[in-house]
C-alpha cells in the first residue's frame, strides 16, 4: 500500500509502501519479513531501486488475531 503521497518536485521518483508480515507466531511473522528484505532490499530492477526498513512487531490483540511485523519500502527511480 502506497504509505505516503508522490512528491513531483523531486528530481527523481520516489515511492513509499508498507507491507504487513503476519502469521501465527512472532518468529514466523519475522521470517516472512526478512525472506522479503532478502529478496528485495537493495536490488535494481529497471532503472527502480528498493530498500527495505524493518519496523517493530505488533503483538496480536486477542486470540483472533495474529503477529504483524511491518516493513516500510522505498522504490526510486532514475531521473526522468
Amino acid at each position: 500500500m502506497l504509505s505516503t503521497p508522490y512528491n513531483a518536485a523531486l528530481d527523481y521518483e520516489q515511492y513509499n509502501y508498507s507491507a504487513n508480515c503476519r502469521a501465527g507466531t512472532y518468529n514466523e511473522s519475522l521470517t516472512i519479513a526478512k525472506s522479503v528484505i532478502d529478496e528485495v532490499n537493495r536490488k535494481s530492477y529497471t532503472n527502480y531501486f528498493i530498500t527495505v526498513l524493518l519496523l517493530p512487531t505488533i503483538k496480536p490483540l486477542d486470540d483472533t488475531d495474529n503477529y504483524n511485523t511491518l516493513l516500510a519500502l522505498t522504490i526510486q527511480k532514475r531521473g526522468v
